[in-house]
């Protein structure tokens, strides 16, 4: 869902009373939600976002059905990443990449200073 708004959006939600999102799925599962893939939606727009604390929110994620190892976080839209601006919120997704991807690269970084040492 977005909130839409003209005026100012004051959040008074502090990390010891948080305003909670429950995260929840149409259905058996999210359509084209992709585990390896970040996100980032918007939830909220007004013309102005005042007192706004990431760690002002509670992502409930019991009822989004699909399969996911990342993270959801709350961000303005002038994040780094977002796309968006400060009169903006967005939910976010962070994936967590593959794991053989990572490994991959450490590999070919291990052969390539093992390489470099062998013609020394």
């Amino acid at each position: 869902d977005l909130v839409n708004g003209s005026g100012a959006l004051n959040i008074s939600a502090n990390s010891g009373s948080k305003f909670n999102i429950d995260l929840s799925t149409l259905g058996f599962n999210a359509d084209n939600f992709n585990d390896l893939t970040g996100y980032a939606w918007k939830i909220a727009d007004f013309g102005s976002v005042t007192n706004f604390a990431a760690d002002a929110f509670n992502i409930d994620k019991s009822n989004f059905s699909n399969t996911f190892t990342g993270t959801f976080a709350v961000a303005l839209g002038d994040s780094p990443g977002i796309g968006g601006d400060s009169s903006q919120i967005y939910l976010t997704y962070t994936a967590i990449p593959e794991p053989g991807a990572a490994l991959l690269g450490g590999i070919g970084l291990l052969f390539l200073l093992r390489r470099r040492r062998s013609e020394n």
